[in-house]
């Protein structure tokens, strides 16, 4: 996902671009997880596991290590914490999808969880971090 972009707005709008693939397939788990498909969840999850496990790893170092130190000054080590902690549950409730997606037994509250805490996560970045980070780095 995340090429190795320099700190600046090509960074902030490659992330944001980034966040429409994983949305594409959170809407695929989340509308087969409400159908009660689990084989369909599944497969997709096993399917979309390289965007949401390596290059979603990507995406992340991308943020805690790159963007969010060249904005901390700015906007405040605090509220980026609160960023960085999220990551960390992202990755909790993702690593335990995908393990039980490939032992084919879903979890379906958690895998909803993963998808409502991933969504809300990408919201906030795209509706208030990204904005700000691009008037910063402008």
């Amino acid at each position: 996902m995340t090429a190795e972009l320099p700190v600046g707005i090509a960074l902030v709008d490659q992330l944001s671009k980034e966040h429409d693939e994983v949305r594409s397939l959170l809407s695929g788990i989340e509308d087969l997880t409400a159908r009660n498909d689990l084989g369909g969840a599944v497969d997709q999850i096993l399917s979309g596991s390289a965007v949401i496990g390596e290059a979603l790893d990507e995406h992340i170092v991308a943020e805690d290590e790159t963007l969010f130190p060249a904005l901390a000054s700015e906007m405040g080590q605090e509220l980026l914490n609160g960023f960085i902690e999220e990551h960390v549950r992202i990755k909790q409730l993702r690593d335990l999808v995908i393990s039980s997606a490939r032992a084919n037994n879903l979890p379906v509250g958690e895998t909803e969880e993963f998808c409502q805490v991933l969504r809300e996560h990408m919201d906030k970045e795209d509706m208030m971090l990204f904005p700000s980070a691009r008037e910063l780095l402008s």
